[in-house]
């Protein structure tokens, strides 16, 4: 006698064998929630939309499956982070501040703001061959990826390390520390832009401020001279 073996109606083998993505999509399949999606829609109308009623809901059911102990938690899940890549953990938000004066003295400010991350790359600028990189996330700094990428350089291309004998880059890259290594360790001009740190713009300091005439300079090291009209004493 033939035995014709028969699946079980209800059995969990399959289901704890699939993926999460899976289960969610088992468990939004079969969920007579239509018609309340259909009703929310039409109560929320043509107010904002920051919060789509469909995304919310099936974010509000993942949660349930995956386990989450809250729905805060489920965005900020460092577990499925891990598991699943494609969420991009390792990006994250750069700010850039650019500032100015304008002609009639007062000042502005820009702020710039992007979501991913940072390519710091060294090129020759004769040939404009990429000869070293390093990818960071967007919200790190640019002056400690310097070095790091002259020291690369030195690794595995000495020849060209040894024929370099200047270096430009934006005021990012601006430090005493990084102009100092480059030209004391590695024979290297720095050709880099002063950072703007003083809170004053058009800021001024003395070198001498004893003195009746003194020179003087401004954050960029532009050395002025200045004159004081000397006090004269009435005659008697």
């Amino acid at each position: 006698m033939a035995i014709i073996p028969q699946k079980r109606l209800f059995t969990w083998k399959d289901i704890d064998a699939a993926s999460d993505l899976d289960r969610l999509r088992l468990v939004l399949s079969v969920l007579p929630d239509e018609a309340l999606m259909r009703r929310l829609e039409k109560r929320r109308g043509k107010g904002r939309d920051d919060y789509p009623v469909r995304a919310t809901w099936n974010a509000v059911i993942a949660g349930i499956v995956f386990q989450h102990p809250s729905t805060a938690s489920l965005p900020d899940d460092k577990k499925m982070q891990q598991e699943d890549r494609r969420r991009d953990p390792d990006a994250d938000k750069g700010v850039k501040t650019y500032r100015g004066t304008r002609e009639d003295g007062t000042t502005w400010q820009k702020v710039k703001t992007w979501f991913g991350y940072k390519l710091h790359l060294l090129v020759d600028s004769v040939f404009e061959m990429p000869l070293a990189f390093k990818v960071t996330e967007a919200s790190g700094g640019d002056s400690p990826e310097l070095m790091p990428l002259v020291e690369t350089l030195e690794t595995n291309h000495p020849a060209l390390s040894q024929r370099a004998r200047e270096l430009s880059a934006d005021r990012a890259y601006d430090s005493r520390e990084n102009k100092r290594r480059l030209f004391d360790e590695y024979g290297i001009k720095p050709l880099i832009d002063m950072r703007t740190c003083w809170k004053t713009p058009g800021e001024t300091r003395p070198l001498v401020p004893d003195r009746a005439d003194f020179f003087v300079y401004d954050e960029r090291g532009n050395l002025l001279r200045s004159f004081l009209a000397p006090v004269r004493s009435k005659a008697g």
